[in-house]
């Protein structure tokens, strides 16, 4: 369990992706952004180098109920300091991860993640700050 708290330099400005890579390459790679901007987060393939490339909500058309790529506009309390819960659960048996994100205790996405078992993370962030960054582990 990864949780932190995101603080704004300005109010609807900014944004953050937390990659998600496997041990090697990036092939598996899953990315949970927000964006402050325009009041949306996504789960799009993570990347090494940069953020991901933008998702598809169902109202653009896009399919969360696959599980995988997907975006939630009209996020709620972002424009001042909340609070990011993030749960990684991998499963060897099925060979999969499945992330499950909260954000500003208001909006959740789930994600469920084909080949990757979560070896590091990577930060990106812009215009704003973390603080209060904590890994557990979480018992089930």
């Amino acid at each position: 369990m990864l949780t932190f708290q995101v603080q704004p330099a300005d109010a609807k400005k900014g944004g953050l992706g937390l990659s998600l890579p496997p041990e090697h390459g990036e092939q598996a790679s899953c990315e949970l952004q927000i964006r402050l901007d325009d009041q949306r987060a996504q789960f799009g393939p993570g990347s090494l180098n940069g953020f991901a490339g933008n998702q598809k909500s169902p109202r653009e058309g896009g399919a969360p109920d696959g599980g995988g790529n997907c975006a939630i506009e009209n996020l709620i309390g972002v424009n001042r300091s909340f609070m990011v819960r993030v749960i990684v659960k991998g499963d060897g048996k099925i060979g999969a991860s499945l992330i499950d994100a909260e954000i500003a205790g208001q909006r959740t996405m789930i994600s469920y993640r084909p080949d990757l078992t979560v070896q590091k993370l990577i930060f990106r962030v812009e215009g704003v700050e973390l603080v209060n960054v904590r890994i557990a582990a979480l018992l089930l």
